[in-house]
């Protein structure tokens, strides 16, 4: 029974992916089987007596493995979602982290710009006032030095 349900699994598989019957045969000749549903043995046992009450089985059973393999699929597809949204979380934190540091980065820039400029005019204020007493001692030099 097992082998049954691989084989109306991939049957179920190949028919989604609009194969030919001749292919879906020589599949089955070289030994390709699908995925059977994850059934309990009363679910096979069910599932049994179903087939020899109703001829329309194997379509059921085609059915409810292509809603198993679309859920396994969703399954998936939820899981790499979650994923995602860890991952957007963590990059909206750094950001958030990254602004911040960034603000901060630029206030001190803007304090050490203002600290440049003043330490400047110092310098500035320095220099004149170096260059006017150097003129004064010039000239005290001048005027203590005996007529020629």
């Amino acid at each position: 029974m097992p082998d049954d349900l691989k084989i109306i699994s991939l049957v179920a598989e190949l028919r989604n992916e609009n194969l030919s019957f001749p292919e879906i045969h020589a599949a089955l000749r070289n030994g390709q089987r699908g995925e059977p549903p994850a059934l309990s043995p009363d679910e096979l046992d069910e599932l049994l007596k179903t087939k020899e009450e109703h001829p329309d089985t194997e379509e059921l059973t085609s059915a409810l493995v292509r809603a198993t393999n679309a859920l396994k699929l969703a399954e998936q597809q939820l899981e790499e979602l979650e994923n995602l949204r860890v991952e957007n979380a963590t990059l909206k934190t750094t950001i958030e982290h990254q602004t911040t540091e960034r603000a901060r980065l630029e206030k001190e820039i803007v304090g050490l710009q203002e600290e440049v400029r003043q330490l400047s005019k110092d310098a500035g204020h320095q220099y004149a006032k170096g260059y006017i007493d150097g003129l004064r001692a010039d000239s005290q030099r001048d005027n203590t030095k005996p007529a020629s």
